[in-house]
């Protein structure tokens, strides 16, 4: 109704109007413009026509925002191409200034906290994008949005997996094979939820020790199950993604205050590293590095397998990586 309301406003005292069409929109039909009144209530339209809206302007204003040339915004598209688009569109409104250089993300090698969410959702990738930005900008340390398996196998420096729990997430196998890798490297998982995520019953991590979650089989069920109740051990902390920028402040702040000391943290698990490890060592490993009180010991248990970096940090340049790979399964 407000946006109605303003980009109404805006047409109405010669506002230049720029479109952002992010994927997914559909513009409305003229059918729909003709029933627009139809999606608000009679108190709405009340207070539109109270503050000298009328509904047939607005009507009108759809119908010229659907003449304008606009820009189409991906939100699967990288970091870099994102920003390379909000750089067209400033440069479109401040005409003649000086263009701005898109930075890069930076490596993944270097990064000491990963950044992990479901690719399948626009919104849960926006949400991860603007908490990338806001961590990097309150701790002013290297952090990095993991895409792949192979993003994983090269972050030599990481110490922490900041996860995005979102709704539907647990069943992306993409996903889960990444929380899998993430804990077979050892990294510590700080949960964030955007509030649209409901916590599993407890049932679920029997099915997916039977393979009936994610679709990634019998196979993987078993060290997927220990992933997930790892991750989902650690109280998740709330990021409100449609909130003011205020709120949001806040709750960044209260996310980076479970990093503590990341010297640390990369401090003990150097020392824990140069250990010959047992099977009954990996549980007490994984227990301390993920915060978690849940048994990952068992009679068959072996060291889980990690992909490893080479040894100038980088991974192998000519590796293939598949959801279906057996990279971390036990």
């Amino acid at each position: 109704m407000w946006c109605a309301g303003e980009m109404t406003s805006a047409r109405k005292y010669s506002i230049p109007i720029i479109p952002l069409y992010c994927d997914g929109f559909a513009f409305p039909d003229e059918d729909c413009i003709n029933k627009i009144e139809s999606v608000w209530t009679e108190e709405q339209q009340y207070t539109l026509t109270s503050h000298g809206i009328a509904i047939e302007d607005i009507k009108a204003t759809y119908r010229h925002i659907s003449t304008l040339e606009g820009y189409a915004l991906s939100r699967h598209s990288s970091l870099e191409e994102q920003e390379r688009l909000v750089l067209d569109v400033a440069a479109a409104v401040l005409r003649g200034a000086r263009r701005a250089e898109v930075a890069a993300q930076g490596s993944v090698s270097s990064a000491r906290i990963l950044l992990c969410s479901s690719e399948r959702e626009p919104e849960a990738i926006s949400t991860v994008l603007i908490l990338q930005q806001m961590v990097q900008q309150q701790l002013r340390i290297a952090t990095f949005r993991v895409r792949s398996l192979k993003d994983i196998a090269a972050a030599s420096s990481a110490s922490f997996a900041l996860v995005l729990l979102s709704q539907g997430v647990l069943e992306d196998p993409d996903f889960a094979l990444q929380i899998g890798q993430m804990r077979a490297q050892g990294l510590s998982f700080v949960p964030v939820n955007d509030g649209t995520f409901q916590f599993p019953p407890p049932d679920f991590y029997m099915q997916v020790e039977e393979g009936g979650v994610a679709g990634l089989g019998p196979n993987a069920g078993r060290s997927l199950a220990k992933a997930y109740q790892a991750l989902l051990g650690i109280l998740a902390l709330p990021l409100t993604p449609h909130a003011s920028s205020g709120i949001l402040e806040r709750q960044v702040t209260q996310i980076c205050q479970r990093f503590g000391s990341l010297e640390d943290l990369v401090e003990r698990r150097t020392q824990s590293s140069n250990r010959t490890t047992t099977a009954d060592e990996v549980g007490i490993t994984d227990i301390s590095m993920s915060l978690t009180g849940f048994d990952d010991v068992d009679g068959d248990a072996r060291t889980p397998t990690a992909i490893t970096p080479d040894q100038d940090g980088s991974a192998e340049q000519d590796s293939e990586y598949s959801i279906h790979d057996d990279l971390w399964y036990t």
